[in-house]
């Protein structure tokens, strides 16, 4: 499932200037089987602000610590459109450090 607390796997990156977007799936494990079961998959995941600052790379396990959905719908189409986020994240088993943080860049004021 897409969500905060989610671990996803990121399979392809492509950058878009100031912001990522990611193919990424999550997993859950079949209760009945014990095998684990992709429920999430998604092309088009768009890595923005801190989460673009993390440089994300295929094949990286992360935790999703904050993330969203929006839609959109097209009255002459008739179809809705999802764009899914992720804020920020972790690496599992490893913590990254943001190349860009919003604290670096502002200057000391008295």
């Amino acid at each position: 499932m897409f969500g905060v607390g989610s671990y996803a796997t990121i399979w392809k990156v492509e950058s878009k200037g100031n912001y990522d977007v990611c193919q990424l799936s999550t997993q859950k494990k079949n209760r009945e089987t014990g095998v684990y079961e992709t429920d999430f998959a998604e092309q088009g995941v768009r890595f923005v602000g801190k989460a673009h600052g993390f440089h994300p790379q295929e094949k990286q396990k992360i935790k999703i610590t904050n993330c969203g959905v929006t839609n959109k719908y097209n009255k002459e189409t008739r179809k809705k459109y999802y764009t899914f986020v992720v804020f920020d994240y972790e690496l599992v088993g490893e913590q990254p450090q943001a190349s860009n943080t919003i604290e670096e860049d502002l200057p000391f004021i008295f």
